[in-house]
Order: structure tokens, then sequence, then C-alpha cells
């Protein structure tokens, strides 16, 4: 903090506040000052190296990442996903090092414009929106456990139930074989599918695969994993299906394991409007 009156100020509302005598530690930006009782740092970035040092800059008071990591909505390297910053946890305890407190993605917080918006966008741009769950992007990261069962994502839901195919809805799912697109009607109606086996990278338990789905009217498509375009001449376009029976055009989205343990990651939805044609 570089402006000498800002300082000046925090100096003086961290002494009052100390005079109230808190239950709890007073935390004050930026770093490690005199006007704070835990270190009070920010990271974007997925240097971990930069993460450390921030987390060691005063092992007496302790460290706390007020802003950590970021999950932007553009297309950009890494700013610290929540699984990395996780990952970096872990280490620092397998290895006996303090553990700082952590506010994952704080980006999403309700009012911050950077859950709208991502850094970098024009003045004024449109907030973007999904107006009444009928056409839009749907797009998820999932780690499969275990080379049994399946995992994915649901869309356009309606009249969800306890059962797994109880609802009204559509499934795009996959295993370490096969990716598949179906319909529920309180049933299990397969639509279409896709072998795996034909892409270089390989459904691996512990491994990061991507999810796409596009629903614009009755049209359904699927991306997953997207190569390198030397190798995959439709840009990780595998499921391109229209559903011209009885299609379901609006609902809501979810998560659905069967047969085993799933993670997932960067749930986001936007309108069907961002895809090029």
């Amino acid at each position: 903090m570089q402006n000498p009156f800002t300082a000046k100020i925090r100096k003086f509302a961290y002494g009052w506040t100390k005079e109230c005598n808190p239950s709890q530690p007073v935390i004050a930006c930026w770093d490690d000052n005199p006007s704070t009782d835990i270190v009070n740092v920010h990271n974007y970035t997925a240097d971990f190296a930069g993460w450390d040092r921030q987390a060691d800059m005063n092992p007496k008071k302790g460290a706390v990442f007020t802003e950590a990591g970021a999950r932007w909505m553009a297309p950009r390297p890494s700013n610290g996903e929540p699984c990395e910053v996780i990952h970096w946890l872990n280490k620092r305890k397998a290895a006996n090092q303090t553990i700082p407190g952590v506010y994952l993605c704080w980006e999403l917080m309700a009012g911050n414009s950077n859950c709208r918006w991502y850094w970098g966008t024009p003045n004024d741009a449109p907030e973007p929106t999904v107006p009444c769950w009928t056409d839009y992007v749907l797009e998820t990261a999932v780690m499969l456990k275990a080379e049994q069962g399946n995992a994915g994502v649901v869309f356009r839901v309606n009249q969800p139930g306890p059962g797994n195919d109880e609802m009204h809805g559509y499934y795009v799912g996959f295993d370490a074989k096969t990716l598949y697109l179906g319909k529920m009607q309180n049933n299990w109606q397969p639509l279409a599918a896709f072998d795996l086996s034909k892409l270089e990278c390989r459904v691996v338990p512990g491994v990061w695969n991507l999810v796409r789905v596009a629903v614009e009217g009755k049209r359904i498509r699927v991306w997953f994993n997207r190569m390198h375009p030397s190798a995959d001449k439709d840009n990780g376009l595998r499921i391109d299906f229209t559903d011209d029976k009885g299609p379901v055009l609006s609902g809501n989205i979810g998560l659905r394991t069967t047969g085993v343990e799933a993670c997932f990651d960067n749930v986001v939805v936007l309108p069907a409007s961002i895809l090029k044609p």
C-alpha cells in the first residue's frame, strides 16, 4: 500500500478496532503490516512458489488468502483453479508446513463483477444471462475415480425424482470406453454414442476430462477432450444429434454418477449464443 494517507487510515482503523477488544483477530490489507493480526494476501496465479512465499511471510501471524485463485469466464491460462489450490494445501500439509486460510474462487461472491464478467471485458458489455434455461452451453471437468461406472451431466431437467432415470431431460456421460447421450422420461432412452478408443487421450481414472454440451432447440452437441487440431479435425465435437421425437426444450442442469465415485470442477453455464455458428 503506497498511498501514505490510505496507510494512515488503516492504522487508525486498526487502533480503534483493537480498543473495542474484539474476540477475533483483526485483518487489514495488504500482506504483512503492523495493522493486521494475520497476514492478508491475494493471489490469482498458478505460481505456487509465490503462494508459498506469501503463506510464510510471517510465521508468527500466519496467513489468510482472502482472494485465493480465480475461475474466469473467459478461456485463459490458469489463475489458480480450486483443485490446484487444494492440491497445494495438501502438499503443505504433507510437508508439515502451516496451512493458511483460503477464500476459494473469491470472484463468485454476489455483487462482485467478476462473477459475471472477467477483467479485460470492454466497458458496458452486456451481462451474460441464461434466459429461461432453454438454449445454453454447459461445461465441466469430470474425473472418474475407477474404471467401472460412468459420470456426467444432466440438462434440460424437469420433474426430477430420487431414481437414476426418474426425470424428464437428457444425460451426457462417459465411462472408460464410451461417451453416451440419452434421454430420460422416467426411463433410459439411448440416443447416440461415441467410441472413446478412437482418441489418443484415453480416459484414465484420476485424470480430468472436459465435457461441453450445447443445446439449441432440438439440436444437441457434445464436445469431449479436445485434442491438438492436427489430430482432431472436429475440434473435440464427438456427438451432433437432433431429437425429432418429443424433444425436451428447457430445464435445469445437474451432475450424475452411476456405479463410480467421481469429481466435478468448473461447472459453467452460458447462453448458447456465445458459440460460433
